[in-house]
């Protein structure tokens, strides 16, 4: 599992991704450069940390 200083970074890093998601929607894309990109990287990171859970709680579990 990851330490809790790169839980916060990652926390952070995913709510300023999100952020510019909203802002994407809400129409202010002309104010940010690269919202486009940062949607990707929001559904990368995101994907990466449901991953990143699901590995960690179902690992445990032994099929056999």
């Amino acid at each position: 599992m990851t330490s809790g200083l790169e839980f916060i970074y990652m926390c952070m890093t995913r709510f300023f991704l999100a952020l510019s998601v909203v802002l994407f929607h809400t129409g202010a894309q002309k104010m940010l450069v690269g919202c486009v990109i940062a949607i990707q990287v929001f559904y990368i990171f995101s994907g990466f940390y449901m991953s990143l859970i699901l590995s960690t709680k179902y690992n445990k579990i032994n099929p056999f």
